[in-house]
């Protein structure tokens, strides 16, 4: 694992994520000011070998992968913001949202006013694009939905949640 973190250099701001594995904040870096996001877990403090395992590997995914439509990995730490045994991911912050909010604001015909025909192209092949290297490095998302593709302050995409994902030889 790669990259390890102390999150005290980090300020916690406004949650920005919820699922089943716990919560993304919005953080900043107390030297730089960049603002960054982090994946808090809320359930890997006990001693459930499948959730550590998942932990792991996405992790170690992270931190090797290397591609324009693939989040880019900051680092983690075993330690949550509040000096918990709850671990930590961080990484790149997206600002616009996820694809999905996107796509219901398109259906409620209601686009981001920078939202065009080109930024759907770009979302198509971005994530075709960030797919192949992931099947060129065996890697198998396993959880690719609206939800977990991230949009960047020009609207081009982003693959994350990498935490059901498996290598296959």
């Amino acid at each position: 694992m790669c990259e390890f973190l102390k999150v005290e250099n980090y300020t916690k701001g406004s949650c920005i994520g919820k699922g089943s594995f716990g919560i993304v904040y919005k953080i900043a870096d107390n030297k730089t000011g960049e603002i960054l996001a982090a994946k808090c877990f809320m359930n890997l403090a006990e001693p459930d070998y499948v959730n550590k395992l998942d932990f792991r590997r996405e992790i170690y995914l992270l931190s090797q992968l290397k591609h324009p439509s693939v989040i880019k990995y900051i680092g983690y730490s075993p330690t949550n913001f509040e000096g918990l045994n709850f671990s930590v991911i961080v990484t790149e912050y997206l600002p616009n949202g996820t694809l999905k909010q996107i796509l219901e604001q398109l259906h409620r015909s209601n686009p981001p006013e920078k939202w065009s025909e080109t930024k759907t192209l770009i979302n198509i092949f971005g994530v075709a694009s960030a797919m192949s290297y992931l099947h060129a490095n065996n890697v198998l998302h396993r959880d690719l939905k609206p939800e977990n593709i991230l949009e960047d302050e020009h609207y081009y995409p982003k693959v994350t949640d990498f935490g059901l994902s498996k290598i296959e030889n």
